[in-house]
């Protein structure tokens, strides 16, 4: 289940950033490599805030002998490198006059922001951060909901209830304006994003 919500989560999120999604969905096991990936990627960063200096050491290894070093620290730089190329992509394609029209990133570019703030190292900073951020955290706060939802079909029921009123089938749409309005879907939400929050700090849910 995390799996397939992180390939979701993932896959959104890149669509919106580059206006290119990964398409994790479509592998058979949801990208499972990718989960892995963030996992490493976090535990790393737990030692880079105490141990600065070790990045650009980290940087300066060729991959495949930091791969069997520490592969931890391979998927972090791994993982740099290929959000720095879609950075220089979307930078060298907006220079030729194409536009990747409605993503997050073309918005940084045309915004009056200081042009240090749009220099590629700045951009492949924050696109790190947007990744890592819209994917697996995300994808979490919606397992713990499924699970919830999975342990209790009452509430279940509930959900699918008020959700048909807004999306009578499977095929209707529904704006982010009319699911706001939805009072148990908003609720059960917060609920489960503020347990997933609690979880994290180690603390035990009530």
């Amino acid at each position: 289940m995390d799996a397939a919500y992180t390939a979701l989560t993932m896959d959104i999120i890149t669509h919106y950033a580059y206006g290119r999604s990964y398409n994790h969905l479509a592998e058979d096991d949801f990208k499972l490599s990718w989960k892995e990936t963030i996992i490493a990627v976090a535990a790393n960063g737990a030692f880079l805030r105490q141990f600065p200096w070790s990045l650009p050491i980290m940087k300066a290894t060729p991959l495949p002998l930091l791969q069997k070093l520490n592969p931890q620290a391979a998927s972090l730089v791994g993982w740099q490198h290929a959000v720095r190329g879609l950075i220089d992509d979307i930078i060298l394609a907006n220079r030729e006059g194409k536009k990747a029209e409605g993503t997050i990133f073309q918005a940084l570019l045309d915004s009056d922001l200081p042009q240090e703030e749009k220099s590629a190292d700045r951009l492949q900073d924050e696109g790190q951060t947007l990744i890592g951020a819209g994917s697996e955290t995300t994808a979490k706060a919606l397992s713990i909901i499924t699970f919830y939802l999975l342990q209790d079909k009452s509430k279940l029921q509930r959900l699918r209830e008020e959700l048909r009123s807004a999306m009578p089938t499977p095929n209707s749409q529904a704006s982010w304006t009319t699911l706001e309005k939805l009072p148990y879907l908003v609720g059960l939400t917060h609920l489960r994003s503020l347990s997933n929050a609690r979880l994290t700090l180690g603390c035990r849910p009530r």
